[in-house]
């Protein structure tokens, strides 16, 4: 019995009740794998049988699938998102991996046996639990009347006389103040301004105590602001009133703006 006959009975062998072709499943083998020098595939037999029989449509494979690895998603979801887009965001991972995309190829298809199937589809959910909040949050900024970073509409016809001629300074200094935070910093504040984590979330998404989170996006936020200010200074010689006006503008609207200028970056 060659090496891919014996995967095939091993996958036939752990899902009993799962159909699939022997010469599908060693198209698909043949097609996502090769062997190595000494011609042995190092595959897990049962994933594969069984992602490869879903991907195929077979019904009880289908179920499998989601008894065994989808149901177990939400705890990892549960970092990332609310409890309410769980639901929204497992969907989404169904039609994905049973259906496809825009190329109607199944995403289980993909899996090539290398690492436990539960991990590989955990791994797909996490990713588009995050293309969610991106896609979510930056709806909402461009949703927003608002010109680049600074606030659209004020009262005062001169702080609004002073948005429009500082708004292209205001973003190169917000951009250069950003990149000159560590990555950390930056990737804090764009999971809280953009993909909008509270500090609780935080906590959990990096397995620390609310109170830490807090502080750490607390000093993100200061040395953001901070930068930003000076680089402002730097850039456009002014001073007395309108620089101060500028300022408290920039403190005032800091959340929008930082919203809508991380969504375009």
């Amino acid at each position: 019995m060659g090496e891919l006959d014996q995967l095939f009975e091993a996958g036939r062998a752990a899902w009993p009740h799962v159909t699939l072709a022997r010469d599908t499943f060693g198209a698909h083998v043949a097609a996502i794998a090769a062997p190595d020098e000494r011609g042995h595939f190092a595959l897990r037999a049962g994933d594969l049988y069984l992602a490869c029989a879903a991907g195929h449509g077979d019904g009880p494979a289908i179920e499998a699938v989601e008894h065994t690895c989808i149901a177990k998603v939400a705890p990892a979801l549960a970092r990332i998102i609310t409890a309410s887009e769980i639901d929204d965001v497992r969907q989404i991972v169904r039609q994905r991996l049973f259906i496809g995309s825009r190329d109607g190829r199944p995403r289980l298809l993909d899996y090539a046996g290398r690492g436990e199937l539960r991990a590989w589809v955990r791994a797909s959910a996490i990713r588009t639990a995050f293309e969610h909040l991106r896609k979510s949050r930056r709806e909402r900024a461009h949703e927003a009347t608002l010109m680049f970073g600074l606030p659209g509409r004020v009262e005062d016809p001169a702080l609004d006389q002073l948005r429009r001629r500082f708004q292209d300074d205001f973003r190169a200094a917000f951009q250069a103040a950003l990149a000159a935070l560590d990555a950390r910093q930056r990737t804090l504040l764009r999971q809280h301004f953009l993909d909008g984590l509270t500090t609780e979330e935080l906590g959990r998404l990096y397995r620390i105590h609310r109170a830490t989170a807090f502080r750490w996006l607390r000093d993100a936020r200061a040395a953001l602001l901070k930068r930003v200010r000076a680089g402002l200074i730097d850039r456009l010689g002014i001073g007395g009133d309108e620089l101060n006006s500028l300022l408290r503008m920039i403190d005032s609207q800091f959340e929008i703006s930082a919203q809508r200028i991380l969504a375009e970056c």
